[in-house]
């Protein structure tokens, strides 16, 4: 009876112990996302307060594209239905509106919010991955990056896509052995969201799809690896219906073209520089984005040595801070409001037709509920 009773004496100890570890190891992630997000709001708070910026660039053109979702106009760019710029942050805006306004000031009070989550996500990440120490640093590295703390001031779709990609590396760095199939399938679907969000993530299903096969056991990492695919296949191809019902296209976007072009053609410098971009009509959005590819792709194959050295001035201008979102409202003024085409200050002639005329005439035309589809409803 006695021997019973110490028994039980030392389990009830033991699992209070248990307890106690485990709310203690609580309050400490409590204090460090804490701390990651108390530094990142401040970071970027100042910033916010004391720069004052109108939409531009992209920005101008997502919001423009979820006001007209809001009002009920569908995907539309100058009057008919676009497939330029992934829908999933237009998206995503429309429904943020129909809850907080379409004020510029509203959406800088998102991206502080989306901002906020990424830290956390990139220290829960890097605790996983390396321990608290890492985890730590890693959230505070992100939080307080010169390039990531003057984000916010535009409506860039970084500020979701981001989260959804570091959700979905969360969910499978899993360090159990065998994922469960239903946290996979959710790892998708979030995927399939980042893709809808950002079209340079197409190919991470594929990648990611592969990295579960490596896992063990080996039968339970094909079913992984084909869950992970089929879900993500499953999010996107929606809109890839509608684009091949609407466009015409079975792309996920039309701009590929375009970012290909930028720094694959003979004049190109490694840096930003685009031409004009002719969204004038479907059909001509579409066989911009087509020849655009092809222009870019011959010249990679029949330019090879200007195209490898292309390389390092891409990597240089790629890791180079600057300040180009401080400086947007002065580039927006600079543009000429008589010229043919949208085209940024300095760029290069590349993208043939007519465009949008001037970054005024864009946001008329964009957040115009006329069509010019005789009367049609986009799809």
């Amino acid at each position: 009876m006695t021997e019973g009773r110490s028994a039980r004496g030392l389990s009830l100890a033991t699992a209070r112990r248990g307890t106690a570890w485990a709310l203690t190891r609580r309050r400490a992630w409590a204090v460090e996302v804490s701390l990651v997000v108390v530094v990142a709001v401040l970071a970027r708070l100042p910033w916010l307060l004391l720069v004052h910026l109108d939409p531009s660039w992209d920005s101008l053109i997502y919001m423009g594209s979820a006001k007209l979702i809001t009002e009920g106009h569908g995907y539309v760019i100058s009057g008919h239905p676009t497939a330029f710029f992934p829908v999933g942050w237009p998206a995503f805006l429309a429904g943020y509106f129909l809850i907080a306004g379409s004020s510029f000031a509203a959406v800088k009070a998102l991206n502080v919010v989306l901002w906020s989550i990424t830290v956390v996500l990139v220290c829960a990440l890097g605790r996983r991955l390396g321990g608290k120490t890492v985890g730590l640093v890693a959230g505070l590295l992100v939080a307080v990056a010169p390039t990531l703390v003057i984000l916010p001031l535009q409506a860039f779709s970084e500020g979701l896509f981001i989260p959804l990609l570091l959700t979905v590396c969360l969910l499978l760095s899993s360090r159990r052995e065998t994922l469960p199939l239903r946290v996979v399938a959710l790892a998708g679907a979030i995927l399939g969201l980042a893709v809808l969000v950002r079209s340079t993530a197409t190919l991470v299903p594929v990648v990611l799809s592969l990295w579960l096969l490596f896992r063990r056991p080996r039968r339970e990492s094909w079913r992984a690896a084909l869950v992970l695919v089929a879900s993500s296949c499953l999010v996107v191809s929606p809109w890839l219906v509608r684009n091949e019902i609407v466009m015409h296209t079975f792309a996920l976007s039309t701009n590929g073209g375009c970012t290909l072009w930028i720094g694959n053609h003979p004049h190109a410098t490694g840096n930003f520089g685009g031409g004009r971009w002719n969204l004038d009509s479907v059909a001509s959005e579409v066989k911009q984005d087509r020849v655009l590819t092809e222009d870019s792709i011959s010249f990679a194959v029949h330019h090879r040595s200007e195209w490898i050295a292309l390389i390092p001035h891409k990597f240089k201008y790629l890791m180079h801070w600057s300040s180009w979102p401080l400086r947007i409202r002065r580039a927006v003024t600079a543009i000429r409001p008589d010229r043919g085409s949208y085209s940024p200050p300095g760029a290069t002639n590349g993208f043939s037709g007519r465009g949008i005329s001037s970054i005024g005439r864009w946001a008329e035309l964009l957040c115009s509920p006329h069509r010019g589809d005789g009367g049609r409803r986009p799809f």
